[in-house]
This record gives structure tokens, sequence and C-alpha cells, in this order.
């Protein structure tokens, strides 16, 4: 049985940004060189860093950053300060906030990590590292369910062609991620009983 969209997103809904996170991010204060900020990187062997200003998060830096606003303008990393090349403003979410919801945040915003915060309280970072090491426990979380569940049903209809018999309908409805139309549907349910 192939999974549904539906059981994908599931899944990830019942992982929360929390479950995943780095819990001890490692911060710096806005007015270090840039130099420091790269041993720290070296020496931590991180790609990112959270600029902390009286205690809150207010930005933070990465390789790239400074790569791409450092090392390719020709400024001296000895002199140039994290405030002056940071990322701001710092894109943040709540540790109960869905995996999936992160996801699509990070996907929309061309970003690889976000900054985890309560009640305005840095409580962690998010990357994609973070959330790849998770992605052997639901494909068998999908395995599990796809076995356990019978088929996955959308509760729209839409036109266009089914995905079996590639006739024209108005009354397309996804099935376990197909598009099927109601003579398709019935055969498939036939099949999967």
């Amino acid at each position: 049985m192939r999974l549904g969209r539906h059981e994908l997103g599931t899944a990830y809904q019942r992982i929360k940004v929390g479950d995943v996170m780095s819990t001890k991010p490692i911060t710096v204060d806005p007015t270090i060189p840039i130099k420091q900020v790269a041993e720290i990187m070296a020496k931590k062997n991180i790609g990112a860093i959270i600029i902390v200003e009286d205690e809150k998060p207010i930005g933070v830096v990465t390789e790239r950053d400074i790569v791409t606003r450092v090392i390719a303008k020709g400024l001296d990393p000895e002199k140039t300060i994290v405030r002056e090349i940071m990322s701001q403003p710092l894109i943040t979410v709540a540790p109960d906030t869905d995996l999936s919801e992160a996801m699509r945040m990070m996907s929309k915003l061309k970003i690889r990590r976000l900054v985890v915060v309560n009640d305005g309280k840095l409580v962690g970072m998010i990357t994609e590292t973070d959330i790849l090491s998770v992605a052997p426990e639901l494909i068998d979380l999908l395995y599990e369910t796809s076995r356990s569940t019978a088929p996955v049903y959308s509760v729209e209809t839409f036109s266009g062609y089914c995905d079996m018999c590639n006739r024209w309908t108005d009354n397309l409805i996804e099935v376990d991620g197909m598009f099927l139309c109601e003579e398709c549907r019935k055969e498939y349910l036939k099949q999967e009983e």
C-alpha cells in the first residue's frame, strides 16, 4: 500500500520542534569580532551562532554570512563585529510547534535553521540536520501506520484526470496520494480489502 500524504503529515505533526532541537546552542555578544566567532565555530564544529543581547536572541551568524558578508567583501574579520553582519530579524519558532510547520517555514524562507524561543527566552535551535536525524524513525512510523490503517481520503473534490484511468472528471478525490474518479476509487478499495 502506498503511504498517503495525510499519513506523512500526521506523523510529522506528532513530533514537536522541542523533541528534535539542540538545547544548548552557542551564543555570543553582538560586539565581538567575526574572527573570534569563526574560531568558536571551528572549535565547536558548528555552522551557526546565535547573537544575544540583554539575554534575548537578536540575530544569527552563519558560515555563509562570514563568507559572503566578510571574506567576499574584503572586510577585516578582526575589525568587523558580529552586529555588522548578523542575519536579522531572527526567525523563531516555539518548542511546541509541529515539526511539519517548522519544515515548511524553513523551505519557504530558504533557511537551514530556526531559533527556538519560549516566552521570549532562547531555549534551542533546530537545523536541517536535527530533522534528518529523526527521519529513520519517521519512516518506521509511516510504515506501521500504513499497515494498520484504511486508505486515507481527501474530503475535497477536484477536476482533472484520474491517476488510474486517465479520464477527465469533476469528481476527483485523493486516496492514498492518488487522485481517483468514482469508479477507480471503488476498484481501488476492492483491491485494498
